[in-house]
């Protein structure tokens, strides 16, 4: 369950304690997670047991288990798509790449934003927001 800019953060402010306490158990293990990673991966996990949020269990050491596992798999599922580009209907010889709505989204993009495109290595372009 891919969460909205606005549905994340109305979790993070429904769940303020529960997420101070998730993030801390991650600390005590010397991991550092951001609320938002934290809120996606448990609103994941409580989706996954058809819940909208589920309490938290008592046990750091099996809240830490679940987080761990939801937060590699939201690793493993980063926004990432592959796309086809295509000539610019001008005849300029450009291309263009065109980004799914989900993609911008999750992202939390909008039109007008500028973004900036490097080339990593080869075939690898990384594009980001400036």
């Amino acid at each position: 369950m891919k969460l909205r800019p606005t549905e994340r953060q109305y979790l993070l402010e429904q769940h303020a304690k529960a997420v101070d306490r998730m993030v801390r158990c991650l600390n005590d293990a010397e991991l550092q997670k951001a609320d938002e990673e934290v809120v996606s991966a448990w609103a994941e996990y409580s989706d996954d047991n058809c819940a909208t949020w589920l309490t938290l269990p008592d046990d750091d050491a099996t809240l830490r288990t679940i987080l761990l596992r939801y937060l590699v798999r939201q690793k493993q599922e980063a926004a990432s798509e592959r796309v086809t580009a295509i000539a610019a209907a001008d005849g300029s010889g450009d291309l263009m790449i065109s980004l799914s709505a989900e993609l911008v989204e999750s992202l939390d993009w909008r039109e007008g934003d500028q973004l900036s495109i490097e080339i990593a290595d080869g075939d690898t372009l990384v594009l980001q927001r400036l």
